[in-house]
């Protein structure tokens, strides 16, 4: 059951000291991604590297992408400017509520106004969601967040990415 994180950030509250990779379910798995390792990476400015084995015991899964060791693997990787991750499996509508709370707990949450859903998407695979947040990086850019969720079919359960979106987050 690979668990795969690529990029995401979120909250002390959503993601405790204690939670570790290889005790979590895989929303909590989720909310650890993004608040220990996707967040602090693009809002914050740190290192990819340091906040992944910080992250607890990870070994390189391909280049440029981490495992986390687990009851199930996950790969967290940085992208461009963002950071993505994905989970194959589990209920994506409890892992988005996670990544969601995480984000929001972090004091980084949707703003209001700045949302898309796409709807389950006329049937289709996945169900896609878009939120400006409340939060920037050091430089004040503004902070997205991009959740897909599975709907039907084969693929991930749950992708999520942040990154920084001047064009269309700027207040």
């Amino acid at each position: 059951m690979p668990i795969l994180l690529m990029l995401a950030a979120a909250a002390a509250t959503a993601a405790p000291d204690h939670l570790r990779p290889a005790r979590s379910s895989p929303p909590e798995m989720a909310a650890f991604a993004m608040a220990r390792v996707c967040l602090p990476m693009v809002r914050d400015g740190a290192a990819f590297e340091t906040l992944v084995r910080d992250a607890g015991s990870p070994w390189k899964a391909e280049p440029g992408a981490y495992a986390l060791n687990g009851t199930t693997p996950n790969i967290v990787q940085p992208r461009g400017q963002g950071c993505y991750f994905r989970i194959d499996r589990g209920d994506p509508d409890r892992m988005r509520g996670a990544v969601v709370d995480a984000v929001t707990a972090a004091g980084a949450g949707p703003r209001d106004g700045k949302s898309f859903d796409s709807g389950p998407a006329g049937g289709g695979p996945l169900r896609q969601e878009a939120h400006c947040l409340t939060a920037a990086n050091g430089a004040g850019v503004p902070l997205a967040l991009l959740i897909s969720r599975k709907v039907s079919g084969r693929g991930p359960a749950l992708q999520a990415s942040i990154f920084t979106d001047a064009r269309r987050c700027a207040p």
